[in-house]
Parts: structure tokens; C-alpha cells; sequence
């Protein structure tokens, strides 16, 4: 049986990003989220939802984790590792209606052996999208009266996170927003040059993006976004061009992003400047 562990204890997170890390470097088709991905799950995650995820590791093989509200299981792990067993079992401990998710359109492997097992496929979740750095580096020119820099720390954070909140349309509570971030920003997963914002000369926050470095080279973008009253002004590509070139300095070759559901407006702009869709992630259910 897996043992239950915690991204937010320092030993289970790097056994879990060393998993996740392996598994890129093996650049197969088969999907691990980024261990970015697992530093801001665990970091910014809804306080309220917390207690409904948990983190189960197998040793050096892998880790599922299971999210009862939503009643969804997802697996991964190291190279040459079937995630089916942890599947499987998460599956058992949540009840014969979970989902399975995070499964690659890509990864024909692991869909042969779901389908073995009786799972079907019951929606898409989003594609993935990646983007070669070792391409043609593009200027980052942001628009008149916009400047394009690192977050400078918490007295930007309120500015930040009304950016976020209006770009993802939140319902959530502000001032429980802005203590999410904050609990993001001190924790020793956040790196506040990585942390990065098109700013106006009044302070406003026009856009905003973290990127997440891997050893193995594959940058991820964990969130992108862009204010509404700044749409079509092309400061979103150029935060997104000024991230690239943060990522080249760094040694990435190659940047991914995950977008949910398939949003029109998200699927052009990644287009736009560069990405290419390779997949999409499903989820599956046994009927």
C-alpha cells in the first residue's frame, strides 16, 4: 500500500519532483504534471479544498493523488512504471465512480490498458501545448507606458492577485485571494524572480506569469494570465517573450503549458506566440 505523504513536508516533495523530473527527461508520451506544477498545487491550492487531496507514494515507482471533491484519481510515475496500479488502487479507495485523469491522447500505452480494464473514455480535460526555445529568440517590446519585470514582493501582491482575479473571472472572497498568494510568495517553493508582471506607471498589474524550471530542461508555465481591460494590446505577448527569454537564460530548451478545457481565446494566444498543441488530456471512467 502507498504511504500517505505531503508536498508541503521538504523529503516528500523532492521524492515526488524526482519522479516527475524522470519521467520528462524520458520525454515518452505518457503525462506527469511538471514538478512546478506539484509546488503550486500544494502551495496555492484552495485552503478549503485541502483537506480533500492527498498524496499517496510508492517508494521511487510513484505517486497518486487522489481528489475526493471531484472524486478523481490521477497517477504518475517514473520511467518504464505502469501508473495503472496506482489507478487501480486509488480507484478502490475512492469507489467505482471515480475518474481516472491526466491521461495523454498521446500515450496509446497506458489508453490499451485502461481499455483492458473496462475504462472508457468520458471527456477532455485540455490539450497540452509545448514550445521550442532553441527557435528564434523574439524581443520582449511591451506596449506604450508598460514596463516588464519580476514581481518587486508583498506590497505588489494585492496588485498582483487583482490581475488574477479578474483574468480567471474568480468568485472567490479578494482578501481569501490575496491570502492564498501570500501563502504562495512565503513559502520556499516561490522564487519571486520567476514571478513575473507587465506593469503600468500606476502600479496596475496587466498581465502576469511564474514559470517553473526543471532539471530536465522543460520549463512549465503555471499561471499565465492577462487582465480583460488589457486584452488585444498585445502585452500578453510580450510578458510571454520576456519569459522566454528568463527560460533561455536558465538553460530550458523547451517550455509547456496546460490550458483548461478547450478555451478559444487561451488556444489562439498560445498558438500566437509559438506553441504547438502535441495532445490533450482525458479523463476515463469505468461505465
Amino acid at each position: 500500500m502507498p504511504d500517505l505523504v505531503s508536498p508541503r513536508n521538504p523529503t516528500d516533495l523532492t521524492r515526488m519532483q524526482a519522479i516527475l523530473s524522470a519521467a520528462i527527461r524520458d520525454d515518452s508520451p505518457r503525462y506527469v504534471i511538471h514538478p512546478g506544477d506539484l509546488a503550486w498545487w500544494a502551495y496555492h491550492s484552495d485552503p478549503l479544498a485541502d483537506e480533500q487531496v492527498s498524496y499517496w507514494l510508492d517508494g521511487d515507482q510513484g505517486f497518486a493523488v487522489l481528489f475526493s471533491d471531484h472524486n478523481e484519481v490521477a497517477a504518475f510515475c517514473a520511467p518504464g512504471q505502469s501508473p495503472l496500479p496506482l489507478i487501480e488502487w486509488g480507484r478502490e479507495q475512492l469507489g467505482p465512480n471515480a475518474k481516472v485523469v491526466c491521461v495523454s491522447s498521446a500515450d496509446h500505452a497506458l489508453e490499451s490498458e485502461l481499455k483492458e480494464k473496462g475504462y472508457e473514455v468520458a471527456g477532455v480535460d485540455g490539450p497540452i501545448f509545448i514550445h521550442d526555445l532553441t527557435n528564434e529568440d523574439v524581443s520582449p517590446i511591451p506596449p506604450s507606458g508598460l514596463t516588464l519585470r519580476s514581481l518587486r514582493g508583498e506590497e505588489e501582491a494585492d496588485a498582483r492577485r487583482q490581475a488574477s482575479h479578474a483574468a480567471f473571472k474568480s468568485t472567490m472572497d479578494p482578501a481569501e485571494h490575496l491570502e492564498r498568494y501570500l501563502r504562495l510568495m512565503r513559502s520556499p517553493v516561490y522564487n519571486a524572480d520567476r514571478d513575473l508582471v507587465a506593469v503600468t506607471t500606476d502600479g496596475t498589474v496587466a498581465a502576469f506569469m511564474i514559470w517553473w524550471p526543471d532539471t530536465s530542461g522543460i520549463a512549465e508555465i503555471e499561471p499565465m494570465g492577462t487582465d480583460p481591460a488589457f486584452h488585444r494590446t498585445g502585452v500578453g505577448r510580450a510578458l510571454m517573450n520576456y519569459g522566454f527569454s528568463k527560460m533561455r537564460e536558465a538553460g530550458m530548451t523547451r517550455v509547456r503549458v496546460i490550458t483548461d478545457d478547450y478555451r478559444s481565446d487561451a488556444i489562439g494566444f498560445y498558438s500566437a506566440v509559438g506553441f504547438t498543441q502535441t495532445a490533450e488530456l482525458r479523463f476515463w471512467k469505468r461505465p
